[in-house]
Formats: C-alpha cells, sequence, structure tokens
C-alpha cells in the first residue's frame, strides 16, 4: 500500500514523524512525505530514509489569505491524484482541512487525521470570532471524511464533540507520539526548537 504523510511543515515530518514512517515503511508500505518546503530542500533527506518527498505549494501555517488556502488545496489535491496514494494521513490544521477533503474528492480509500492540538485560533477563550466559526465548519466538513481520527488530548477531543464537530465513532484516544530517547536529549530539542521555531 501507498502511505501519503501531510504536514504544513516538512521539519515536524523529518524530526518527529521519522519513526512513525519508519514503521509503515518496515511493514511493506510506500512511503510519500508532503510539505510546503521545497523539495530541492528536503528531498534529498527523506530518500535517504527510503522516503519520497513531494512538496504541496500554497500551504502556510500561520497565513490568513483565503487565495493562498486555495491554492494550497489544489496543490494537495494535484499531488494526491499524480502518487495516488491508498492512505492519507494528515496532522497539522491546514493540512488536516484541506489534506482531507482533496483526499476525498481524490478518491483515496482511508484516509486519517492527528489532531495534536486545537491552536488558539479555535479556543479563544469564549470570545466570538469569525476566524474560529469559519475553522469549526471546515473541521466538521474534513473530519466527514475521515476514517478515524487521533487524538492526544483528552480536552482537546471534548471541545471537539461539545462542538458537534466530529461523531465519536470516528474518535481513537492516543498517549503522545512518544520521544525516540536514543535519537533526541535536551539540548537536541532545545536546538530543533530554536532554528524551526
Amino acid at each position: 500500500m501507498k502511505v501519503m504523510i501531510l504536514s504544513s511543515y516538512a521539519p515536524t515530518l523529518f524530526y518527529f514523524r521519522e519513526d512513525m514512517m519508519k514503521a509503515m515503511i518496515n511493514n511493506g508500505h510506500e512511503v510519500i512525505a508532503a510539505a510546503p518546503e521545497p523539495v530541492e530542500e528536503w528531498g534529498h533527506k527523506f530518500k535517504e530514509r527510503n522516503i519520497k518527498y513531494v512538496s504541496i505549494k500554497g500551504i502556510e501555517r500561520t497565513g490568513t489569505n483565503p487565495i493562498k488556502d486555495i491554492n494550497g488545496f489544489f496543490s494537495i489535491f494535484k499531488q494526491i491524484k499524480k502518487e495516488k496514494p491508498d492512505k492519507v494521513f494528515a496532522y497539522q490544521a491546514k493540512t488536516i482541512i484541506y489534506g482531507c477533503i482533496a483526499a476525498k474528492l481524490a478518491g483515496v480509500k482511508e484516509i486519517y487525521a492527528l489532531m495534536g492540538g486545537l491552536g488558539s485560533v479555535f479556543r479563544n477563550n469564549g470570545q466570538k470570532s469569525f476566524a474560529r466559526d469559519i475553522l469549526k465548519i471546515e473541521y466538521k466538513y474534513a473530519f466527514s471524511v475521515c476514517d478515524k481520527v487521533f487524538f492526544q488530548n483528552k480536552d482537546d477531543c471534548n471541545e471537539i464533540i461539545k462542538a458537534d464537530l466530529l461523531k465519536k465513532n470516528k474518535i481513537i484516544m492516543i498517549n503522545g507520539s512518544g520521544v525516540n530517547l536514543d535519537k533526541f536529549t535536551e539540548k537536541t530539542f532545545l536546538i530543533i526548537q530554536y532554528f524551526y521555531s
């Protein structure tokens, strides 16, 4: 099977999802990593780990430009149609929303999302927010096309259920992504955080 992992930031794919992707490869799957950063910058790094890397241009983690978001959606859709994955796994807000919807429209058989956190826009301390209302609509539609949605935080999960954005039978709770202590030390985390924050 071919699995595409969607992220809005290549360094998180490379540094924090490597073990997951290796496990998929060890189980006989072909893995494609997709993020906005250029192939010229990241392609060789993933290739060394037997992972194909493709760029999904137009996705900005913190941007609010709807034109760029639409371009990002079509870039994801184009890559999915080109690579023809059997499964799509998306994490981070924009790639969950646009990636899962694009995967459904492209005819992907299985679609999964990982909610690492809701973010400040969603929470907003109870204040009214147009951006949050739009985000809720987007999440609800994206979740509706997912086979399962993984949560790492019970509070986030409860917030999503309370907002009626996701059916309970699609939820899977996990205890976080974990940390490979053979690979990462406290010093390593500080360095990564400094350069990629």
